[in-house]
C-alpha cells in the first residue's frame, strides 16, 4: 500500500526509469540515446523534466508519473523567443483516481513558466490535451491534416474516393473551398518549378546553404520556430529516430527556400512534408516551393505527401491551411483527411511572453514542432 507521494526534478541517471514508464504507458520503446537527444541536447537547452514518485511502507520508491516541457526556439522577425512544448505527460493508470494530477503540474509550472515566452501542446491522448484547459491553455487553433497527391494516378484514386464516399457535393467540387477549410484549389504558379537539390541528412548537416538562410530570411517571417542550422540539425539531421530528404532551392534561384520530407519505410510511395519554408513569407513563394517539391516527389516515385499545419497558418497573412492545391491542368487536389476528428493546438502565453506583446494567433507551425519520432 502506498504511504506517500513526492515530486522532484530530473536527475542524471533517471532516464532508464523514465523510458520504462514511457514504454509501459505508450507501448513504444525509447533508447537512452533517443532520450538524451530529445530531452537533454536541444538548442533551447535541457528540457523541464518533472517526476512523481510513490513511496511504499517498505521504503521502496516507484516512478508513477512524468511531466515534460521541451524547449523549442521560436522567432518573431529578428526577435528570439523560447517556447515550451508539453510532452510525455503521463501517469500510471492505477494512480489516476488516487492523486489529483493537475495540482502537481501547477507546482511544476510555477517553477518553469518564467523560463518561457509561451507554452503549447501538439498531439496526444485526448485526456492529456483536455488537461491543458484546466491549466489555462487556450484552444483557438485547429490542426489541419492534408494528403497531397503528386501524380495523375494518385489524383484518379482520390477522385474515385470522393465519388465513392460522397465526401463533397457537386457544388463544392465545382466552386472549390471559398466557404471553408475542407478542400480547395489554387491556380498553377506563374513560373515553372524551382530547381531543387536533394540532400541526405549527412549532406544537409554540412551544406553551406543553411549558414545564411535563416539569418537572412527570418526578418520576413512572423512568429514561427527558428530555422538556424543548429535547430534543423537537432530536429531532423541528427535525430536518431528518423532519416530525411532535404530539398534546397539555393542561391542559384531567385526564390531560396527548403523542404524537408520523410519517406515512409513501409510505403515508399508516400512521404510526409516535415517542414517547408520559403525565404519570402508570401503565398505565391510558398506555393511555388510546394509545387516544386511535389514535382520532385513525383519524379522520384512518391505519389502521396502528407502535411500538417494549423488552420490559421500557411505561408503568411493567416491563409487558411485548407486553401491549398493546384489547378485542373495539374490534376492535383489537396484535401483535409476525411473523418479526422477535430483536434486543437492548445496554447498559453506566459507572463514573460505577455510583456513582449505575444498573442495566441498567426503562428506558422509545421511538423517541425512534433516529437520527432517516425510514428
Amino acid at each position: 500500500m502506498t504511504e506517500k507521494y513526492r515530486y522532484r526534478q530530473y536527475r542524471d541517471g533517471d532516464a532508464a526509469a523514465i523510458n520504462d514508464l514511457y514504454a509501459d504507458i505508450t507501448g513504444r520503446t525509447r533508447s537512452l540515446r533517443e532520450f538524451d537527444w530529445q530531452w537533454l541536447h536541444a538548442p533551447g537547452g535541457r528540457g523541464e523534466i518533472w517526476l512523481i514518485e510513490a513511496t511504499n511502507k517498505d521504503g521502496a520508491t516507484d516512478l508513477i508519473g512524468h511531466h515534460g516541457i521541451m524547449p523549442i526556439r521560436f522567432s518573431r522577425g529578428e526577435e528570439n523567443l523560447l517556447f515550451g512544448k508539453t510532452e510525455n505527460t503521463m501517469l500510471r493508470p492505477e494512480y489516476r483516481k488516487r492523486i489529483l494530477y493537475p495540482r502537481y503540474e501547477r507546482r511544476f509550472a510555477r517553477v518553469y513558466e518564467p523560463r518561457f515566452d509561451a507554452l503549447f501542446s501538439t498531439v496526444g491522448p485526448a485526456a492529456a490535451i483536455r488537461l491543458r484547459r484546466a491549466m489555462g491553455y487556450t484552444f483557438s487553433s485547429k490542426w489541419v491534416r492534408l494528403q497531397i497527391p503528386t501524380s495523375w494516378a494518385a489524383e484518379m484514386v482520390f477522385a474515385y474516393c470522393i465519388c465513392r464516399d460522397k465526401l463533397v457535393d457537386r457544388e463544392r467540387r465545382c466552386r472549390g473551398s471559398s466557404g471553408g477549410p475542407e478542400s480547395g484549389s489554387l491556380a498553377r504558379p506563374g513560373c515553372g518549378p524551382l530547381e531543387l537539390r536533394a540532400l541526405n541528412d549527412s549532406q544537409a548537416r554540412c551544406d553551406p546553404f543553411f549558414d545564411a538562410f535563416w539569418p537572412q530570411c527570418r526578418v520576413g517571417h512572423g512568429l514561427t520556430p527558428r530555422r538556424d542550422r543548429e535547430d534543423l540539425d537537432w530536429r531532423f539531421w541528427s535525430n536518431p529516430n528518423t532519416s530525411n530528404i532535404t530539398l534546397v532551392s539555393d542561391e542559384r534561384s531567385d526564390e531560396p527556400g527548403y523542404v524537408i520530407i520523410r519517406r515512409s519505410n513501409s510505403r515508399p510511395e508516400e512521404a510526409v512534408i516535415e517542414d517547408i519554408v520559403p525565404c519570402n513569407a508570401d503565398a505565391e513563394k510558398f506555393y511555388r516551393l510546394l509545387d516544386s517539391a511535389l514535382s520532385w516527389m513525383r519524379s522520384n516515385k512518391i505519389y502521396w505527401a502528407g502535411f500538417t499545419t494549423t488552420h490559421e497558418s500557411c505561408a503568411s497573412n493567416g491563409i487558411a491551411a485548407g486553401i491549398t492545391g493546384r489547378d485542373l491542368l495539374f490534376r492535383t487536389v489537396v484535401r483535409k483527411i476525411r473523418n479526422d476528428p477535430v483536434s486543437y493546438m492548445p496554447r498559453k502565453i506566459t507572463a514573460t511572453g505577455s510583456s513582449k506583446g505575444l498573442d495566441l494567433h498567426n503562428w506558422y507551425v509545421t511538423p517541425l514542432v512534433f516529437e520527432g519520432r517516425a510514428s
